[in-house]
């Protein structure tokens, strides 16, 4: 009587049958691990992309700001070279003018989502797995946040000291209220800090590009990648839908020489 486990069509059948389960169970595993090994390298990417975009973006501001601090900075210059016994012959509406232009604060604006989901996710880190990196990250975020302090307390120095003489006029010696500032010590002290601000500011531009450029390096994200993410953002802040449509690329802010020619002392 034939053995039907012997037989060798129904045991090469069985054979392929099992050999194609194996191979169907490693391709479905295999497959699944490629996917997930590729959507973890996408995410550490974003995840990347996302914070490397922040501190450009912060950047920018500080760019921003350095330009509005220079012609605040002549603006003050050209107040300071005003000799006190001829502030009268200098017409008053235009020094108010341009006493309320240099008190003007600038508030910072630094969006702090990136650094928060950097900071206090430790999948993140894991995530990103690269200890350099993140070591470099966290430093930029502690000195960024160390200068939006000290742009915040530069600002309200001259605030403080403007407002002082505003609210009490009859405290001070002058005229009028644009010679009463411009007498006041602690004013015109701020006003000569003007320009070692924006100095400060200047040099902040530069190390944190150069710091952040390190970490593009270290993460395997070129510059330009950074930029145009960055502008792309922009764009769809701005402008919604129409999002696709842009084709803009970031330059630096430059220094209109317009905003630099003050009156003349001469004839005083």
């Amino acid at each position: 009587m034939d053995n039907k486990f012997f037989d060798r069509n129904w045991f090469k059948s069985l054979t392929v049958a099992v050999c194609a389960t194996t191979i169907s169970i490693c391709l479905t595993f295999g497959t699944n691990a490629l996917i997930n090994k590729h959507k973890r390298v996408e995410s550490r990417r974003m995840t990347a992309m996302m914070v490397l975009g922040s501190v450009e973006s912060f950047i920018r501001g500080m760019e921003s700001e350095v330009v509005l601090l220079s012609r605040q900075d002549t603006v003050a210059t050209w107040l300071l070279r005003i000799p006190l016994d001829k502030i009268s012959k200098v017409e008053e509406d235009m020094l108010i003018d341009y006493l309320v232009e240099v008190k003007e604060a600038h508030t910072p604006y630094y969006d702090k989502t990136a650094e928060n989901i950097f900071t206090n996710n430790i999948e993140t880190w894991e995530n990103l797995g690269n200890f350099g990196f993140i070591d470099q990250v966290g430093t930029i975020f502690s000195g960024i946040n160390h200068v939006i302090k000290r742009w915040e307390e530069f600002n309200n120095q001259i605030k403080e000291a403007f407002l002082r003489v505003i609210d009490h006029p009859n405290d001070y010696p002058g005229r009028d209220l644009a010679e009463k500032l411009l007498r006041e010590e602690q004013f015109r002290n701020c006003l000569y800090g003007i320009s070692a601000f924006r100095e400060w500011m200047e040099f902040n531009v530069y190390q944190y590009r150069d710091a952040n450029r390190g970490c593009m390096r270290l993460i395997g994200i070129s510059e330009k990648e950074v930029m145009d993410f960055v502008d792309s953002r922009k764009w769809e802040e701005s402008h919604g839908d129409d999002a696709d449509a842009a084709d803009t690329e970031y330059e630096p802010i430059g220094r209109p020489d317009s905003l630099y020619t003050m009156p003349s002392l001469e004839d005083l």
